[in-house]
């Protein structure tokens, strides 16, 4: 039929438009589906345009003319490539299943039974529609008004803009499903992309299964320069192949990798071959080869944009090292030098790797590539033969090593930023592996140089390198770029691996000299962790400084190396000062948290501090007499003296508040809680316990008065074998001052009856033991019965001034005993003149109290007649 008058050229080319679009809407609602649900590649449209479009009307048809113009079905032609190119961008390479072999032409009862039933799209099964406008889309069969005139243009950026919609969307209307796995897990996950990974390595060991059996078969009858000149051929063929596929088909991109692959691995295989098979090539340019091959490897992976390449180029270098070794193990001689053009060549892999990760574009898994290369440089120290190396010179060898080792730290540095950069925020617990491969490898090196004998300092100055290359790896996250979560998880990474790489160090060496390089190493390592705000640098640092009580006395073979050690205890107790103010700084600046989180971390931080309090007191007290005991030993005089030190630094701590709530390292050290004591107000005054169940002194009084206590009685010990008068009194004045101070922490609490009890009995004891060691009188003597019966008294008269009638039974009970004692045990061993005085004493004693209970006798009288009478009484 001819074609009416208001149909032209352009109208067709609008027809022809609008059944593209309605096409395109379908092919996306599709794709969106299969996305999510369905193991296969983008839809591939077919090529054959329909017969027929409808016409404005649902109940009229119209075919479309059968002549299209050329400049039409170019327009379309190229609105459907550009549709298609950028569906090629996507992650998933292979084509939808067809649902319809073809799209059949539409006849007019099809057309007008569809347009009063809308077909659904198979997408609306699983409630995830396109988001695409319908009133655009539909235009053509909605609208009442007729067909207008439109340039082809109107409709080519609303296509292009439908076909950039991703996968996105439609996850975001599943939120559950996608937050329970990531994107990418669920893209690996997918039935069609595990088949074809798998496959493809099936079909690449297949491959080379082949290859090896037919080689197998006529391996004898092959000269070995024609083997050996054939696997390169084929190595380099399929090398070159699988590049230029995956470049020229992006959509293969698996099926190149895995061309590319299998090449690579013949490549390393023909190099290997070359060394082996009649020595057509020596070891060294061997090594030159397979490194070259290893970065050709890698140029490939970079065109390609696949990382399969990059870790068949790792495999390769495994092989290369492999290949090291046994060439090591041959030639012990040349292991310096082998080993050396190892580290070259992880050296240049690593730098390459840094290069291809920062410029290859539209490829996320790109920031893998410096981990491929790390696995190089650790199997490179892991394998290294430490022995071998030392043997043909030390200061080569352990340079060698030093430097992979500095190699390893600045890859895991980057490569953990990168990872962090796309998403991966389990990076920053990397530095656990290489802190352990540190370990290993530094403990190897320093256990090896000291059995073969070479100088001690040597060994020092390779324990003293490895202390700075962990500070500067601690030092290395503290630029502000570095991400602060990374930053907080490499902290606590490194106050993880710190103990352990020093104390085996200091284990190997055994030099007390380094012990003082530690101390300052740690606060630089810890450093991150501190401006981080955590709790836990100042109580490692703190144990630092216990560390020399370890070390046997028999150990310490010079008065230099005791005050090393006894200088490092000091410093520590600086270092955790200074740790506790810089975290005051940070904490005070930082925008305050949630409520919760900042009780708990205050909370937190106020256990670490006290622990590192406590550590400290006992370094001061203990540690640093411990140690110097080596310096006066065969000195009377000064080990009395030190002696001393315990009792004195507790005396002072106490006095400066050591035992209060809010008590730190800081605070107590600069005065500021002096005077102060636990769960006491600033008037001496007993708080309440803020729980409501504890009537009594709280536990941590109880407990340091008990340690405080034993410290005393250790002191009269110290004091009642110094043979000096003088170093005896002062010894004992420490053991009073020291029950003092016991005292004082329990004294709020004396009106309650155990307190009251503890305190009398424990100054009793302390002062007859004192007396007895200070005038070395046995406790039998009539001197001790007099003053038991005076303290007794003591006991009676202050209970009376403070009511307390615990105190008073307990002096009555002190004064009969002491009575008891002078009456039948010390009157019958003394002589008539001494016994005189001594009942007279006694009985000039007893009569006092007796008046003095007379006394309360009538206050108590008097207090029950002055009491009001109930009724009924008499």
């Amino acid at each position: 039929m001819s074609m009416p008058p208001t149909v032209g050229p352009n109208v067709a080319l609008v027809l022809q438009r609008l059944d593209l679009i309605e096409r395109k809407i379908d092919w996306l609602a599709e794709r969106v589906t299969w996305l999510t649900y369905s193991s296969t590649a983008p839809a591939q449209e077919s090529s054959e345009s329909p017969a027929t479009v409808r016409s404005d009307s649902p109940s009229q048809t119209e075919k479309t003319p059968p002549s299209i113009t050329p400049a039409a079905r170019t327009a379309s032609e190229s609105s459907w490539e550009r549709l298609n190119e950028t569906t090629d961008q996507t992650t998933v390479d292979e084509p939808l299943p067809a649902e319809q072999d073809a799209h059949p032409a539409t006849t007019p009862s099809a057309d007008a039974s569809r347009t009063s039933q809308p077909e659904m799209p198979r997408a609306q099964l699983y409630q995830a529609p396109a988001p695409v406008d319908p009133a655009r889309s539909f235009a053509a069969q909605a609208s009442s008004t007729p067909v207008q005139h439109a340039p082809a243009a109107d409709s080519t950026p609303h296509m292009q803009g439908a076909s950039q919609v991703g996968p996105g969307e439609f996850v975001q209307a599943h939120g559950a499903e996608a937050e329970a796995v990531p994107g990418w897990a669920q893209r690996a996950m997918q039935e069609g992309n595990l088949g074809r990974y798998l496959l493809s390595g099936a079909a690449a060991v297949l491959v080379l299964s082949a290859g090896v059996s037919l080689l197998a078969l006529v391996w004898d009858y092959i000269p070995n320069p024609v083997k050996i000149l054939g696997l390169a051929l084929i190595a380099v063929t399929m090398t070159a192949s699988g590049a230029r596929l995956g470049v020229s088909h992006p959509r293969h991109r698996v099926a190149a990798a895995t061309i590319t692959g299998t090449g690579g691995g013949l490549g390393f295989v023909a190099i290997v071959g070359a060394v082996l098979l009649g020595g057509m090539l020596s070891p060294e340019p061997a090594l030159a080869l397979m490194a070259c091959w290893g970065l050709v490897l890698l140029a490939v992976s970079h065109m390609t944009r696949v990382l399969f390449t990059a870790v068949v180029s790792t495999l390769g270098a495994l092989v290369t090292i492999g290949f090291a070794v046994s060439h090591v193990a041959r030639q012990p001689q040349a292991a310096l030098i082998t080993w050396l053009m190892i580290g070259i060549y992880v050296t240049v892999l690593a730098l390459t790797c840094v290069v291809l990760s920062r410029h290859t574009e539209r490829m996320r898994l790109a920031a893998w590539y410096p981990v491929t290369s790390m696995v190089a440089t650790a199997t490179a120290l892991i394998a290294a033969p430490i022995r071998s190396m030392l043997r043909v010179s030390t200061i080569g060898g352990t340079s060698v090593i030093l430097i992979l080792c500095v190699l390893l730290v600045s890859q895991t540095m980057h490569a953990s930023t990168r990872l962090w950069s796309i998403g991966i925020k389990t990076s920053g617990w990397d530095w656990g592996p290489t802190a352990v491969i540190l370990m290993l490898e530094f403990g190897n090196l320093m256990t090896e140089q000291t059995s073969l004998h070479l100088a001690h300092s040597v060994v020092v100055i390779t324990f003293l390198l490895e202390l700075l290359l962990l500070a500067a790896a601690a030092l290395a996250t503290l630029p502000p770029y570095c991400p602060t979560d990374w930053r907080s998880t490499m902290a606590l990474g490194h106050e993880v691996a710190f103990f352990p790489l020093v104390l085996i160090g200091m284990t190997i060496i055994g030099d007390p000299r380094v012990h003082l390089f530690v101390v300052v190493a740690a606060l630089l390592c810890l450093l991150p962790a501190i401006l981080n705000a955590r709790a836990e640098p100042a109580p490692i640092l703190a144990l630092l400084g216990t560390v020399p009580i370890l070390m046997a006395p028999g150990s310490v073979h010079s008065r230099g190396d005791v005050w090393s050690l006894i200088i490092s205890v000091v410093i520590s107790v600086l270092m955790v000062v200074v740790a506790e103010g810089l975290g005051d700084r940070v904490t005070h600046s930082s925008p305050p948290p949630a409520s919760y989180a900042a009780l708990s971390h205050v909370q937190a931080r106020a256990l670490a501090l006290r622990a590192a309090l406590a550590t400290v007191a006992f370094n001061i007290a203990v540690v640093v007499p411990f140690l110097g005991s080596g310096l006066v030993e065969g000195f009377r005089g000064p080990w009395a003296g030190l002696r001393m030190v315990p009792g004195l630094v507790t005396i002072a701590l106490i006095a400066l508040g050591a035992v209060s709530s809010g008590a730190t390292p800081l605070r107590v050290l600069s005065g500021q809680c002096r005077g102060a004591r636990y769960r006491v107000g600033p008037h001496g005054e007993a708080l309440p316990d803020p729980t409501g169940r504890q009537t009594g002194a709280p536990a941590p009084s109880w407990i340091i008065s008990g340690m405080v206590a034993v410290l005393a009685l250790m002191t009269l010990s110290w004091a009642e074998a110094t043979s000096k008068t003088i170093w005896t009194l002062l010894l004992v004045a420490v053991a009073l001052g020291l029950g003092a101070s016991a005292t004082w922490l329990l004294l709020p609490w004396r009106r309650s009856a155990e307190v009251c009890l503890s305190l009398a009995i424990g100054n009793s004891l302390l002062m007859w033991f004192s007396v007895m060691v200070a005038t070395e009188v046995g406790p039998g003597s009539v001197l001790m019965s007099v003053l038991v019966l005076l303290t007794g008294g003591a006991c009676i008269v202050l209970g009376f001034r403070t009511r307390l009638t615990i105190l008073r039974h307990y002096g009555l009970t002190l004064v009969l005993l002491s009575v008891l004692k002078l009456a039948v045990v010390d009157v019958a061993s003394q002589n008539s003149i001494i016994r005189v005085i001594s009942l007279a004493a006694a009985g000039v004693v007893c009569f006092v109290l007796s008046l003095l209970y007379n006394r309360f006798a009538q206050e108590q009288r008097r207090e029950s007649n002055q009491a009001p009478m109930g009724p009924g009484s008499i």
